[in-house]
């Protein structure tokens, strides 16, 4: 009998060690849940944060200005037709990436012909964004990077919170008309828009860059 009671005390001691789990899935659950609730603004912010980027701002423009916007249209004329454009991972539209977590967004461009295209894209985080003058959408990256990193090199000089976000050895490396280490130059969706993001996201966040809707392709690299 004691031998019989030691093997249920043992039986239920094993099955009591196992009682934890459902527990802890159902707290993955519950973190998992709270984590589709945040904004797409809230989880950008998180990888600021995660980069120890500081986040740069949005050129203003668009429809009523000279000067086009460096985000999605979202405000667009009555009756227009968009065209939608095929993308590399389009499925991952209001989804993130699963290895960086970048989200996916569909957005809205005016070619400098006035036709309205659509693509979905990452968004990623930045540090500086430059819009190509028109007469550089169709110019190699050499001569497109030259004249962005002009625009940086300037931006630094002028505003020290954006200096802050380099090393010095990438301030120097600015300063020679150079791109910053550890930083690529992202052709965006929006026409003519170039931003400066960070290279090893860049490159394992898999996509169609702008430069296909509005750079004239690959062949113009």
């Amino acid at each position: 009998m004691c031998a019989t009671k030691r093997k249920r005390s043992m039986g239920s001691r094993r099955r009591s060690k196992k009682s934890p789990l459902p527990k802890w899935t159902a707290l993955l659950a519950i973190v998992l849940a709270a984590a589709a609730w945040l904004t797409q603004s809230e989880y950008l912010t998180s990888i600021y944060d995660m980069l120890d980027i500081t986040p740069a701002p949005s050129v203003s423009g668009g429809v009523d200005s000279e000067t086009p916007s460096s985000e999605s249209i979202t405000d667009l004329p009555p009756h227009v037709t968009v065209i939608e454009k095929k993308s590399i991972l389009m499925n991952l539209e209001g989804k993130r990436h699963p290895d960086t977590g970048i989200p996916y967004e569909r957005m809205v461009t005016q070619l400098p012909d006035g036709t309205y295209v659509a693509m979905v894209a990452p968004v990623f985080p930045y540090v500086f964004v430059v819009i190509l003058p028109e007469e550089l959408y169709l110019e190699s990256d050499r001569k497109q990077f030259a004249y962005a990193n002009a625009k940086l090199k300037e931006a630094i000089t002028t505003n020290p919170s954006l200096a802050k976000v380099f090393s010095d050895d990438q301030i120097a490396q600015i300063q020679a008309n150079k791109r910053p280490k550890g930083y690529t130059w992202h052709h965006d969706v929006p026409v003519g828009v170039l931003r400066l993001v960070d290279t090893d996201i860049h490159a394992k966040t898999r996509h169609t860059g702008g430069r296909s809707l509005w750079g004239g392709g690959g062949e113009y690299r």
